[in-house]
């Protein structure tokens, strides 16, 4: 979130993952305020990785409603 660490200083974060080709994470990645970051992070990442990197979703983990979805494509 931007919301305690500089937008400028998340971006440079997910070029260095990319570059780097490590698994990333983003936690609470999407709200109201916040709706364009996961994009730009997906776009950003498409540029060191193939389109059929796998992706992995998850909501609610450790709770009762967990859900996780593997994509590949």
């Amino acid at each position: 979130s931007d919301l305690l660490t500089p937008w400028e200083t998340i971006d440079k974060r997910i070029h260095s993952s990319g570059e780097g080709d490590f698994v990333i994470s983003f936690y609470n990645p999407v709200s109201k305020k916040r709706a364009w970051q996961l994009n730009h992070a997906r776009d950003v990442l498409l540029k060191y990785r193939p389109a059929s990197s796998p992706v992995l979703l998850g909501r609610q983990l450790t709770r009762e409603d967990e859900t996780i979805r593997l994509i590949r494509v």
